[in-house]
């Protein structure tokens, strides 16, 4: 094998001070000092040699392999090997041999192996070290990129299960808002009938203390009775507008959230607040529409109407209308079922003896004109109530029908009209129940399907921060991979350099002059590898949206698009 040139020794400078040239090795450290430097050095007790020491005494135990007696004097460039005198005679004279002084020879190697030395402590180590300290900023790099990622996600779900609530709370809200307009068309209809009932209770008063007391003049005079008619059909129950609830809505409405979230470029989320009105336009028909309620005393006005006194109270109403059976329970406070009675009525002449005429004083009031419309004694007969138009009756028996008819009227309020709505008012406190049951029950399933997309949400969030730190393991894996590449490398530098250290602190024997191998050739090393250059998504909040989409969109399939979750009390149950 050809040997390497031997180039002369090299200005080398001093290893401390960098200024003045080498003399002295230190054999402990393998550090060269010039004298100065030198002086210093001996104080840490390393063992130090001259570089100038002669090569004749460090030569001068070297013997011949083939005559064993004979010195190696010289070296053969051409058969790069050591030779004695008796060599050169033998096998190393002539043409094609060409010889030189073995510590010539000595100082060459000498000199190569400690500039090798020199560049691989002062420009190989530092650069491969170099190299292996930018990785590990790398790794510390990555690592605080992967926190601010993770950061960043922490807070972008964070931001997106607040939106979710605000729309759980929302629908809540709303759905309250057309209870609350529910329970008010329900409370004004209940209003509405209890002013009914009043009014029929005071008219139930004002009869049967007519009945009870004497007549006076008035108790003749043309009035009018209760239409039953109109109290016969019940007032129109109000209709409660709230509609039916799918869970497929609340998730559009948070898709669509999550696709109005406008990113930046680099990432980071501008988070819009939950607007009003998209929330109105989703749910505003969930529930009720407001209407507007009834006005009760415009009722109490039309009843009032309708309780005005007959002008007139023909024969044919005096007939007992069908009673509907009630409830016992149903009759007034005041009055028993006793009213036609006989020995509860009292004598109608007592009741009447009272009754003087206004023009003509000592007159008792005995007849009843049916024209007139008014109690009539015999004078008033003779001089105004007497002949053609005039139909007289006896006083009593007007008393008698008047009476009659009031208890007809007593019992179709106490038995038949009091009882219906009171019964209608008390369908209508069920449905004040029912109501609010019910919506108890939805919001409760709002509650839970919303925290059931907030667990999602977070499950996501979660998967997100693992993808990304199995990424960053990855990443620092290869990092490390690439380290560890360098750190051979660094080893073999050093391997070398102990190996010359080595050699250059002993004396040497013949294995000093074999040729120089490319196993210690530089020229590999300097060529440092290519530094990695590891990779890591941006944060893309429009991803995690995207996959909360999707998983959106698979929950309603699995609850089949179109199908109700939440089921609400039929209007007609109301």
């Amino acid at each position: 094998m050809a040997a390497a040139p031997l180039p002369d020794q090299p200005n080398i400078n001093c290893n401390s001070c960098k200024e003045a040239l080498v003399k002295f090795r230190c054999k402990t450290c393998s550090a060269q000092f010039c004298e100065r430097c030198t002086q210093v050095h001996k104080t840490e007790s390393h063992e130090i040699e001259s570089l100038t020491s002669n090569c004749e005494d460090m030569l001068d135990n070297l013997f011949c392999l083939d005559h064993t007696n004979k010195k190696l004097e010289c070296y053969c460039k051409v058969c790069e090997r050591p030779v004695c005198t008796d060599c050169i005679v033998a096998s190393h004279n002539g043409h094609g041999h060409t010889l030189e002084k073995l510590s010539t020879v000595y100082e060459k190697i000498a000199n190569y192996f400690r500039r090798q030395q020199h560049q691989i402590k002062n420009d190989l180590l530092p650069k491969y070290r170099d190299l292996s300290a930018s990785e590990d900023a790398k790794i510390l790099e990555l690592k605080n990129r992967t926190d601010e990622i993770e950061r960043k996600i922490d807070v972008h779900i964070m931001n997106v299960i607040s939106m979710v609530k605000n729309i759980g709370t929302q629908t809540s809200g709303d759905l309250r808002m057309a209870e609350r307009e529910d329970l008010q068309k329900c409370n004004d209809f209940k209003n509405k009938v209890d002013d009914i009932i009043s009014e029929l209770k005071k008219q139930l008063d004002s009869m049967s203390a007519k009945i009870k007391a004497k007549p006076t003049i008035s108790f003749f005079e043309a009035t009018k009775g209760i239409d039953f008619e109109e109290f016969q059909k019940l007032p129109t129950r109000p209709h409660y507008s709230i509609h039916e609830f799918h869970a497929g809505k609340i998730i559009e409405l948070i898709k669509k959230e999550l696709s109005d979230i406008k990113t930046t470029e680099n990432g980071n989320e501008l988070y819009k607040q939950t607007k009003q009105e998209i929330v109105n336009s989703i749910y505003g028909k969930f529930f009720c529409t407001k209407e507007n309620s009834e006005n009760r005393h415009s009722w109490k006005h039309q009843l009032h109407e309708l309780l005005i006194l007959r002008s007139e109270i023909p024969k044919s109403n005096m007939a007992t209308p069908p009673v509907v059976p009630h409830p016992s329970n149903a009759k007034h406070d005041d009055e028993t079922e006793g009213h036609e009675n006989p020995s509860l009525t009292p004598n109608n002449d007592d009741m009447l003896d009272h009754l003087f005429c206004s023009e003509h004083a000592t007159k008792k009031l005995e007849c009843y004109c049916k024209h007139c419309e008014k109690p009539v004694c015999t004078d008033c007969i003779v001089e105004i109530h007497n002949g053609h138009g005039h139909s007289l009756e006896k006083l009593s028996t007007v008393y008698k029908e008047r009476v009659d008819y009031f208890h007809h009227q007593i019992d179709k309020i106490q038995n038949d009209l009091i009882p219906k709505y009171e019964a209608l008012r008390a369908k209508e406190d069920d449905n004040l129940t029912k109501i609010k049951t019910r919506n108890d029950d939805i919001e409760k399933k709002i509650e839970s399907h919303i925290s059931s997309v907030i667990e999602m949400v977070k499950v996501i969030g979660a998967q997100a921060i693992r993808d990304l730190r199995i990424a960053e393991r990855e990443e620092i894996n290869k990092i490390n991979n690439f380290k560890d590449n360098i750190d051979k490398e660094v080893n073999k530098l050093q391997h070398i350099n102990d190996m010359i250290s080595e050699s250059l602190g002993a004396k040497p024997n013949i294995s000093f002059f074999k040729p120089i191998l490319k196993s210690n050739d530089l020229e590999k090393f300097q060529k440092l590898p290519i530094g990695t250059s590891y990779k890591l998504n941006e944060f893309h909040p429009g991803r995690i949206n995207k996959l909360i989409q999707k998983e959106l969109s698979e929950s309603v399939k699995k609850t089949e698009i179109g199908t109700e979750i939440y089921k609400r009390t039929k209007q007609e149950e109301l």
